[in-house]
């Protein structure tokens, strides 16, 4: 990626910044505002490689399943997943979106 993070460094740049906002103050929430800001204003795009599989899912030689997205939802501060699903990227069919039950009940971490 040029000049900036790429989606996957996002998370864990957000996870330090907030340890440290947690322990330093306003200083660091400015500087995680910057680095979000920077992420945020870079126009991502996708390889050509995924382009033709788009097209193929799109034109029905490929199954749609063959790209899907995998959202998994959780607390940063608890580091606890509170729900995942899979989506096919090009239809938008849900193919699963589940709830996690945990057996002590979910954190909301406020420190």
């Amino acid at each position: 990626m040029e000049g900036g993070l790429c989606v996957k460094h996002v998370a864990a740049a957000v996870i330090d910044f907030e340890i440290k906002a947690n322990t330093a103050g306003l200083d660091n929430l400015l500087e995680l505002r910057k680095i979000f800001n920077k992420i945020t204003d870079k126009t991502w795009s996708l390889p050509s490689s995924l382009h033709r599989s788009l097209a193929d899912i799109q034109a029905g030689k490929t199954p749609g399943t063959a790209l899907i997205i995998l959202d998994i939802e959780f607390s940063i501060t608890s580091r606890q997943v509170w729900e995942v699903s899979m989506i096919e990227q090009v239809f938008g069919k849900v193919l699963l979106n589940t709830t996690i039950k945990h057996k002590h009940k979910l954190t909301i971490a406020t420190e």
